[in-house]
């Protein structure tokens, strides 16, 4: 995590001193209030297993802007904003499953427009053993933007339009 951005690294660091000896915080660890700094780029993902299903909770509004789509309530199955569904699925299953956080840093990369894609940063909340809530914090440059040709279809995976 050293080499992260500011807002990822305390976000992380809220999360690593909410879960202290245990693999990760439980939802009723942390208080709402606490994560006002980042609510705009956040998403919560519920999770159930058994068989394993992940919808979208709650959508921050700078997501839903930045793709011009606001999927909550959604399974991750039907709408995604992820142009890579199989990659996406794999890293939230992966996620829920083996009750670990991922970071990813795109500030290298380019997406396919050409821009710089950010840092992504997962976090899992238990209930129990269980995970019950991912949460991702997107942190994308400024000038992010979807092309307008693509917002709010180009993840429909449920067939509508």
């Amino acid at each position: 995590m050293k080499e992260c951005g500011e807002d990822v690294r305390s976000l992380f660091e809220l999360w690593d001193r909410l879960r202290g000896d245990r693999c990760c915080p439980e939802r009723s660890d942390v208080d709402v209030l606490d994560l006002k700094p980042w609510l705009g780029r956040l998403i919560l993902y519920d999770v159930r297993h058994d068989p394993l299903e992940i919808r979208y909770r709650l959508i921050g509004s700078v997501i839903c802007d930045t793709y011009g789509a606001d999927f909550t309530g959604e399974s991750i199955r039907e709408k995604s904003y992820s142009k890579n569904f199989d990659a996406s699925w794999n890293n939230l299953s992966s996620i829920a499953t083996r009750n670990c956080f991922r970071y990813r840093n795109d500030a290298n990369a380019v997406n396919a427009t050409g821009k710089d894609a950010g840092e992504r940063l997962f976090l899992p909340f238990c209930q129990g053993d269980m995970v019950n809530i991912i949460m991702a914090y997107i942190q994308r440059p400024a000038d992010y933007r979807v092309e307008q040709r693509r917002r709010g279809t180009f993840a429909d995976r449920s067939g509508s339009q």
